[in-house]
């Protein structure tokens, strides 16, 4: 197998802040040896030299939505799969150019379209998919008008839509079975309402905790995890107390909450960029973008209350349709408020370990996936060369030991 050496090169990641004259070997699609050159080495089939640069893992966005075309959620189910797949790709392009190697997507996506990329006919990140997201009847994500025909079935995916449908334990045992037959790489549900669905508000709980318990319960034995849509206090606390992994949004959590993630070792995933998008967006409903307002607000408020408890906070945007495109402002809008190196942090080596990758994703370590990125510049000190607005920050990407982008030669 040929063998590429990162030479001269300075590392940032969970165990390397910013040292420097740093030697990194990559073999097929693994890293080979981390070190000076003196221990790694100076010759392969491919040497490249970063001096002045930095040398990071490739960068995760867990919580995504490629396959949502359009920021009204009201408007998804217009679309066709063919349309919204060669968009997707477009969007996936996109994204590794910018140097996101892995992204969480959270309802959208199916199994053909991971594989499309698995097989080289889409360049992309490699992605963990939830396939279709599981609501209840009025929940998230229904978005039947108030009009429509009342529907018995306890359980039903939305014509054209990326969720399921379910009332009942068995009807929520039914759907997760179900998605995962589909391939999905993670279950996410809904637990409380949500910010685009215009007729439910976002403290109202969803599910019962015996019904969050069953599909935790499922994605067990199907040996993956829960992600779990909240932002009220009762649909966080359901699904921190019932077992679910992450926690997305989370913008309502309190100290009380905050100490019982603790206890559970809960993650948290903040969505802050999306919120002030839809805010922003004046084609949506005025409901909406109020509800958007108050959940950004509260957000960062949360972020400050779980960084003050040490929770494990990941990074992820929420963007769909046209904001997919600037998804990484996520960094931008985070540094504000945070250390930017735990920013970083959160985008790879805490996203990694969410997405139970860890040791493999996220990190430049021996037996780690061949995933990298080459930035222009210190990221620590000016975090908007990862944000990607201006020119071309990030030269090099590597995914899976296959260089995918190169400005440098």
């Amino acid at each position: 197998m040929p063998k590429i050496l990162f030479k001269n090169a300075t590392l940032l990641d969970v165990n390397h802040k910013l040292e420097p004259h740093q030697s990194v070997l990559v073999e097929a699609d693994t890293i080979i040896a981390v070190g000076h050159a003196d221990e790694v080495g100076t010759t392969a089939d491919q040497v490249i030299d970063v001096a002045g640069k930095t040398l990071m893992p490739g960068l995760i966005d867990a919580h995504i939505h490629l396959g949502l075309p359009v920021m009204n959620f009201a408007e998804t189910g217009k679309f066709s799969l063919s349309y919204k797949s060669i968009a997707a790709s477009k969007l996936a392009e996109k994204m590794i150019q910018q140097g996101f190697t892995t992204v969480r997507d959270a309802c959208g996506v199916d199994a053909g379209f991971v594989k499309a990329i698995d097989d080289g006919l889409v360049l992309g990140p490699r992605v963990f998919f939830a396939d279709k997201m599981i609501t209840k009847t009025g929940g998230h994500g229904d978005k039947r008008a108030a009009h429509a025909v009342m529907d018995t079935c306890p359980c039903h995916a939305l014509p054209g839509d990326c969720h399921i449908i379910a009332d009942g334990i068995s009807a929520v045992r039914k759907a997760t079975r179900e998605v995962l037959r589909r391939g999905a790489s993670q279950i996410k549900i809904a637990t409380s309402g949500g910010v685009i669905t215009e007729h439910n508000s976002i403290h109202s709980a969803a599910f019962s905790e015996a019904e969050i318990r069953a599909i935790v319960e499922e994605a067990s034995d199907g040996e993956t995890y829960v992600m779990a849509h909240a932002h009220g206090h009762e649909g966080i606390r359901r699904a921190i107390t019932c077992g679910v992994r992450s926690i997305e949004h989370c913008s309502f959590l309190t100290l009380e909450l905050a100490q019982l993630m603790q206890e559970h070792g809960t993650y948290m995933m903040p969505t802050v960029f999306i919120a002030n998008e839809v805010v922003q967006n004046k084609t949506l409903p005025i409901k909406i973008q109020q509800k958007a307002q108050a959940a950004a607000a509260a957000m960062l408020e949360s972020i400050q209350l779980a960084r003050q408890h040490g929770l494990k906070i990941g990074f992820g945007s929420d963007a769909f349709g046209e904001p997919t495109q600037r998804h990484a402002e996520e960094f931008i809008i985070r540094a504000k408020h945070e250390d930017p190196y735990d920013v970083i942090m959160s985008a790879t080596a805490v996203n990694a370990e969410m997405i139970q990758q860890q040791d493999k994703l996220g990190v430049i370590k021996v037996g780690a996936y061949a995933d990298l990125i080459v930035v222009d510049g210190d990221p620590l000190n000016d975090i908007k060369l990862l944000a990607h607005i201006s020119g071309e920050p990030i030269s090099i990407v590597m995914k899976n030991g296959v260089i995918v982008k190169d400005t440098l030669q």
